[in-house]
């Protein structure tokens, strides 16, 4: 496994795409707030409105928005990345065979485990890295920008923007969903990567998408039933109710243009402990299913890499 380094080092140059699509996102995300801020705070609305209705809000309310505020910008660059790791997986194998790159790769030291490993950790934990990265930055500039905002209508960042946004909380929530996220997706990952492997003149998204398509009908046709669909829907909604704990559900609907309405939250501690569960994560019996399932993938497509190099 000596290898492995320069392996993801070689996948990181190979596909651009790994940190160009964050910048690009961070780009439209900011001009973007920065155009709405111009537009609303500075036009129609007003500086002095923006940090009076600050004032007005108590501290877990103005939290929550900052919150609310990450969570949006989060999902924007988890979107992006969902496409990203999905067509480079169903990429990863299938292109060095049509392209006959295998041939080379195949003549240096560097074995199809490690091959197979370096394409699953640069999907489960490098690719998300770049993307966590463009978050973070594109939250500190948001930050910033606001503050400018904030001072400019006499009000103290300091103690209305920096003080309540929950950036420790936000950053650890960050990592721990990017390893808990990488270790429950394994099946997923390791199903991209036999797709990949296994197609020869058909492509990859064949494999990957119709056939699972292909057994669902095929269920309800002969069995009347949808479990198949069912189980991996369960799967996926295990992950967010057993990962996110202790975010009680808002009983009133918040207008933000009655900022009096905001310190009705009901979000009143930002902290870890309030917002993870590892325990649960890790003691998940439907993670470990998932990891076997997704290992059993990965030696597969291991397998067939080793002992097919045909296009």
């Amino acid at each position: 496994m000596k290898n492995l380094p320069i392996l993801l080092k070689r996948e990181t140059w190979e596909h651009p795409s790994f940190y160009v699509a964050p910048i690009v996102i961070l780009a439209i995300i900011i001009l973007g707030a920065l155009g709405g801020f111009v537009q609303g705070v500075g036009g129609t609305i007003g500086f002095n409105h923006l940090v009076t209705g600050l004032e007005t809000v108590a501290e877990p309310g103005r939290a929550g928005v900052i919150f609310a505020t990450f969570v949006g910008i989060a999902t924007t660059f988890q979107i992006v990345l969902v496409f990203v790791i999905f067509f480079y997986l169903l990429d990863a194998l299938y292109s060095e065979r049509k392209e006959r790159h295998i041939l080379f790769w195949k003549s240096m030291p560097v074995s199809d485990t490690e091959t197979v490993l370096s394409k699953v950790l640069t999907a489960t934990f490098v690719i998300p890295l770049f993307f966590f990265a463009g978050v973070f930055v594109t939250k500190i500039i948001f930050l910033m920008i606001t503050s400018v905002f904030i001072w400019i209508g006499g009000g103290s960042a300091l103690d209305l923007l920096w003080k309540p946004a929950p950036l420790f909380a936000d950053f650890g929530i960050s990592i721990f969903y990017i390893i808990t996220a990488g270790l429950w997706m394994l099946p997923f990952t390791g199903w991209l990567l036999l797709a990949s492997s296994i197609a020869k003149k058909a492509r990859p998204f064949m494999w990957a998408i119709l056939l699972p398509i292909f057994i669902i009908f095929l269920e309800n046709i002969v069995f009347g039933t949808m479990r198949f669909i069912e189980t991996i829907g369960n799967y996926f909604g295990t992950f967010f109710a057993t990962a996110i704990a202790g975010i009680d559900e808002q009983t009133n609907e918040i207008n933000i243009n009655n900022w009096s309405d905001l310190n009705q939250i009901n979000v009143d501690d930002f902290s870890l402990s309030n917002l993870i569960d590892p325990v649960a994560v890790i003691t998940s019996p439907s993670l470990w299913a998932g990891m076997v399932i997704g290992v059993l993938f990965i030696t597969a497509a291991i397998y067939l890499r080793r002992y097919r190099d045909d296009s």
